[in-house]
């Protein structure tokens, strides 16, 4: 099965541990965006944390707690097939890529 999907979103920063994914106009939490991707791509979570060489429980932990850093989600697009794109984007439609 081919799985590539992009995966656009928005990420509103709450602290500087805490943050949430806005797509489109709906606002939910990384811990659900990431069962919806183990989901979309047909892969566990635990699976995904072991393509990642994390153990699950370290993994799930991380997503619980709120810890996962850019790199992190970058790291999780790759091994689920998808394309993570990050960045800032002005009123005037200017964009600042997080690469």
């Amino acid at each position: 099965m081919d799985i590539s999907y992009i995966l656009y979103v928005k990420i509103l920063i709450l602290s500087t541990k805490t943050f949430i994914i806005i797509m489109g106009d709906c606002i939910m939490r990384v811990d659900t965006q990431m069962k919806i991707l183990g989901i979309k791509s047909d892969l566990s979570l635990s699976e995904i944390a072991r393509r990642l060489n994390k153990s699950p429980q370290a993994f799930n932990q991380k997503i619980k707690r709120g810890s996962l850093t850019i790199d992190d989600l970058n790291d999780i697009a790759i091994v689920t097939g998808c394309k993570f794109e990050c960045g800032f984007v002005f009123p005037d439609g200017d964009r600042i890529t997080i690469e």
